[in-house]
């Protein structure tokens, strides 16, 4: 009854109605003519059992007479079904519909008998097409409306489907633009007005720092006149400041300085602050607050300047030295030795070093969510409650915007300390604040110019650096109205010993 039903259907439309499985098939295809052919059934050779390599069985070979077809059979078939037979068995497709069928029912010649991979088989096809249609002279411009629809349709799936957006390279900026003086002492004099030098360093540890280059602070305060040093990162403790045989405290006495510290008591060796403010003949010397653990200023009379004498002096000897020096924020955040705070007349003071994110980023947090948001209030309640501006400048850890690093665009910076978004997103918003980047605004396009090299890589000789290092102030330090007004900001590359180098800001002060 099974071969009744099936008798109806030829091979290629049982294969496109898939109205039996794969192995229904087969055992209806392979099986039932064996055993049948065996008992003498009339049905062993009937068309249903000679399902071509279209079925989901294995092709045939012609040469196979339990399952030869036909001249009758192949009629029925159209001229497409004999055309797959063909491709499949790896002949030619090409003629009309008897030289096709005379090609399957002829026997074949023995390289047609060697076996090939479907894909082969039709490449080949196709190519025995492209060769009969050009032997009979067919014109080639259907193939060439046929590449310009392929063309057409690669276009419309082009537009379909979005391009990737190239990724942008980074930047290589290494050579240093030249900037121009904006300040010097002639126009001071012109003005009658004082220039106030401050000098910023991350010394990295001090200690070494006195070792590999003895007289580096003597001839910095010597060569630029400086009226206040801020040292950072100086990971000293109190007993080595008040160590005699180590030399801190007095250390750029000869020179005219009087110095101040603050040393980590969170952890060993770490961290630390100083600084040395130029003291002037006479003057009663800035009295030094008291921070539970820390030591006590040494009592000594300072010495006389060098450079600038008091008697010729534009401005009074008050407006240069601070009205006191202290170390307190308010918070537990101070016992890692990172802040210094002067009071001038005319401006807060502070010498901070801000806590690294570190190496694995596990500080980033404390960084970006305590400390910053912490040290902005601090800084803005001081410029509210005083009625005076305030400065806050040193190691600020953070290279701000693309011109501030080298290698701006780095895939690696949104891992490293100092550049990732979150850090330069918690800077934008203390300068969004009413805060202002000293350098940035005197230069806002200038390029190269670093703070801090890796001492790892060796990048200092190429100034692969980063600027890491700032003065921020409040924006009446920038009216030319002021009484104190921001003329110059800018680094000194001559002065080794630490992966940081001296960067400098100028104000004028003006005579009253």
């Amino acid at each position: 009854r099974l071969l009744a039903a099936l008798s109806s259907l030829s091979g290629h439309q049982l294969k496109q109605r898939s109205l039996l499985s794969r192995w229904s098939v087969r055992y209806c295809c392979y099986w039932i003519p064996l055993v049948s052919s065996v008992l003498g059934s009339t049905h062993a050779f009937h068309p249903i059992y000679r399902i071509a390599p279209t079925s989901p069985l294995r092709p045939f070979h012609s040469t196979s007479r339990l399952f030869l077809e036909s001249r009758q059979d192949l009629e029925q078939l159209r001229v497409v079904d004999l055309k797959d037979r063909l491709k499949e068995r790896g002949l030619k497709v090409g003629g009309r519909k008897a030289e096709l069928i005379d090609r399957l029912l002829s026997e074949p010649e023995e390289t047609d008998m060697v076996r090939r991979s479907p894909r082969k088989a039709a490449v080949a096809a196709k190519i025995e097409d492209d060769t009969e249609e050009r032997e009979e002279g067919e014109e080639e411009k259907p193939k060439k409306r046929a590449r310009k629809t392929k063309a057409k349709t690669d276009e419309d799936s082009a537009k379909k489907s979005p391009k990737k957006k190239k990724k942008q390279p980074e930047q290589r900026i290494t050579e240093v633009d030249d900037i121009p003086k904006l300040w010097t002492e002639e126009k001071a004099k012109e003005n009658g007005s004082y220039t106030f030098k401050i000098v910023s360093w991350n010394v990295a540890g001090l200690r070494a720092f006195v070792k590999k280059q003895p007289e580096a602070l003597q001839k910095l305060v010597k060569d630029h006149d400086i009226d206040l040093l801020c040292l950072q990162e100086t990971k000293l403790q109190e007993m080595h400041v008040d160590d005699p045989k180590m030399g801190f405290r007095g250390l750029l006495e000869e020179q005219g300085y009087k110095d101040y510290w603050s040393c980590s008591t969170e952890k060993k060796g770490y961290s630390g602050t100083a600084v040395f403010i130029k003291e002037r003949g006479g003057k009663k010397k800035a009295k030094q607050a008291s921070i539970g653990s820390f030591f006590s200023a040494k009592s000594t009379d300072a010495p006389k300047t060098e450079g600038k004498e008091s008697s010729s002096l534009p401005v009074s000897i008050e407006t240069l030295i601070p009205t006191s020096v202290t170390y307190d924020l308010g918070k537990s955040i101070d016992n890692e030795g990172r802040t210094i705070i002067m009071e001038y007349p005319w401006a807060t003071v502070t010498n901070v070093y801000v806590p690294n994110s570190g190496q694995t980023l596990q500080r980033l947090d404390y960084r970006t969510k305590e400390w910053d948001k912490f040290f902005l209030e601090f800084q803005k309640k001081k410029q509210e409650d005083l009625k005076k501006p305030v400065i806050w400048l040193g190691d600020l850890n953070i290279a701000h915007k693309a011109y501030d690093v080298w290698n701006d665009g780095a895939k690696h910076h949104i891992k490293q300390a100092g550049v990732t978004p979150q850090e330069r997103e918690s800077f934008t918003q203390q300068l969004d604040d009413g805060f202002i980047d000293a350098f940035r605004q005197l230069h806002p396009e200038a390029k190269g110019h670093y703070s801090y090299w890796s001492q790892r890589s060796g990048a200092r000789p190429v100034n692969k650096g980063l600027r890491l290092d700032y003065f921020v102030c409040s924006p009446q330090l920038f009216e030319e109205g002021s009484e104190v007004v921001v003329r110059d900001s800018y680094m000194l590359y001559d002065y080794y010993g630490s992966d940081h180098g001296p960067v400098v800001l100028e104000l004028e002060i003006k005579s009253k």
